[in-house]
């Protein structure tokens, strides 16, 4: 096993299981009329590859089409690189018996072959089970977290509510980062990396793919770098080239 796999640890997550939650009110009562990436729509849309260029094919993004055309949705909302990141209503989509069973760090292949299609998953992906809740009724939800090549991807996660009876799935939220050809192994090391940022190291330095929140911008593979300076930052420093991602502050005033 590579030495830096060992730097991982086993949950990476910082959003909260609301993640789950439905779109706000004023989300839903939003009806784009020019559907495009990261934005809320009426119905399923076709992307354009080369719009993309983010090495997502278009077969991928046909197949995509192809499924949500298949369902009776509320709506939809895409991610700015194509997967899906909310959907509601009568997806079709059917969890296994065993589901309702599946614990902590349990692998979740059977979610992610359920969904592999909305969400562009190229086969290199995985997802593991962080938690499952009471949503009311027979309603659960499960959050499971995303790992690629066992990399874990920083706050990537998808969380599906279905229903205990039948284990229909109503509704699927996801911060998911499909694998096209992102690097899989470091340019620079844990060391080089944390002698880049300020302050003292205090956790553990770890790798993982980074993706902001907004925007078309394409994952990284970064070094996740703790340290105390004045407050406590996490820094998020490219493993490639050892130039700074991002950098937050995890400390609360």
């Amino acid at each position: 096993m590579r030495s830096w796999l060992m730097r991982v640890p086993p949950i990476v997550l910082t959003a909260e299981f609301a993640f789950l939650a439905s779109a706000s009110v004023a989300q839903a009562q939003m009806q784009a009329p020019e559907c495009k990436p990261d934005c809320l729509c009426s119905i399923p849309m076709l992307f354009d590859s080369q719009a993309l260029a983010n090495g997502v094919s278009q077969s991928a993004l046909q197949r995509q089409y192809d499924v949500l055309r298949g369902m009776r949705l509320e709506w939809v909302e895409y991610l700015p690189q194509g997967p899906v990141s909310h959907i509601q209503g009568e997806t079709g989509f059917v969890l296994p018996a065993e589901a309702a069973i599946w614990k902590e760090g349990q692998e979740g292949g059977a979610v992610l072959s359920i969904l592999k299609d909305v969400l562009l998953a190229n086969g290199t992906e995985q997802l593991k089970v962080r938690e499952d809740r009471e949503q009311g009724g027979s309603m659960r939800a499960i959050l499971l977290t995303e790992h690629i090549r066992g990399i874990p991807v920083i706050n990537g996660l998808v969380g599906v509510k279905y229903d205990t009876k039948t284990m229909a799935v109503s509704s699927v939220v996801a911060n998911f980062v499909p694998d096209r050809n992102l690097p899989r192994e470091p340019g620079i090391s844990a060391a080089q990396a944390e002698r880049t940022v300020p302050g003292e190291v205090i956790e553990l330095t770890f790798l993982g793919y980074f993706v902001k929140c907004c925007g078309p911008t394409l994952p990284r593979l970064v070094w996740a770098v703790s340290v105390w300076n004045g407050d406590h930052w996490l820094h998020y420093v490219d493993a490639i080239t050892g130039v700074e991602v991002e950098r937050r502050r995890m400390s609360v005033n």
